[in-house]
C-alpha cells in the first residue's frame, strides 16, 4: 500500500513539474447524478498536518497528506455535510483555497448510501453555493472496500457521481 501511494505521488509530481501535454481532462458533462447517501448530523475531523503527513478520517472517507505535500504545519478540517447526498467540505487554515506540494489521497465511502454507484462513479468537485460541477477529479472504484479513492491537488467540496 506505502509503495503503491510512493509510486503514485512520484508520477503526480513529475505531471506537475514537467505537464503532462498528452493528458487532457475529460469533458464535463452538463448533468451528473450524484450518489443518494443521506447524512443527518454534519461530523467534522480536524488537525494540524505537518510536513511528515497525516490523515483524517470521518466515516469512512479518507484524507491522506503524505510526507512533503505541506511545507509548515497546517490546520486541516474535513467535514462530512449534513446531506441527502454524500458531500465532504475539505479545508485549510479555515479556507477552501490552498494547493498541496504534492498530491494528496481522497478516499470517499459509498457503504452507508442507499444502494452501490454506477459503474462510471467518480470523485465530483463542486462548488459549494450551487453544487454544479466544476471538475471531474475521477477516482478508482472499489467494489469490495465501497469506496472511490483519487489523487488531488487542491481543496474544495467533494461528492461521488457519474454522468446521467
Amino acid at each position: 500500500m506505502f509503495l503503491r501511494r510512493l509510486i503514485q505521488w512520484i508520477i503526480d509530481f513529475l505531471r506537475h513539474l514537467f505537464g503532462n501535454s498528452d493528458h487532457k481532462p475529460p469533458p464535463t458533462p452538463e448533468k451528473y447524478e450524484f450518489l443518494r447517501c443521506r447524512n443527518d448530523d454534519e461530523q467534522t475531523a480536524g488537525q494540524s498536518i505537518g510536513p511528515d503527513g497525516g490523515r483524517l478520517e470521518v466515516a469512512g472517507n479518507l484524507l491522506e497528506v503524505p510526507p512533503g505535500a505541506v511545507a509548515e504545519p497546517v490546520e486541516f478540517s474535513f467535514t462530512l455535510l449534513a446531506d441527502e447526498f454524500l458531500k465532504i467540505e475539505i479545508r485549510a487554515n479555515r479556507s477552501d483555497k490552498f494547493e498541496f506540494q504534492g498530491s494528496v489521497t481522497l478516499t470517499l465511502s459509498f457503504g452507508r448510501c442507499e444502494r452501490s454507484p454506477d459503474p462510471a462513479v467518480a470523485i465530483l468537485k463542486i462548488d459549494p453555493e450551487t453544487d454544479r460541477v466544476l471538475e471531474v477529479v475521477g477516482g478508482q472504484l472499489d467494489r469490495q472496500r465501497q469506496t472511490v479513492t483519487a489523487s488531488l491537488q487542491t481543496l474544495s467540496r467533494y461528492t461521488l457521481g457519474w454522468p446521467g
